[in-house]
């Protein structure tokens, strides 16, 4: 799942590497994994939209 994540978007590995460590560890809070976690979704938004964008000024 990392390196489909890194693969995907343009995204710092160490973040990934956190969240990744964050999900393994079960002394982890909650709250610290889900702002891991919508800080790495916002860049898979990011590239998402990147995308859409792409495809519709080819039209």
């Amino acid at each position: 799942m990392k390196n489909a994540i890194l693969n995907y978007c343009e995204i710092d590995s160490a973040l990934v590497e956190y969240l990744y460590a964050c999900y393994m560890d079960s002394n982890v809070p909650v709250e610290e994994f889900l702002g891991i976690a919508e800080e790495v979704y916002s860049y898979f938004e990011n590239a998402l939209n990147a995308m859409a964008d792409s495809r519709t000024s080819f039209s």
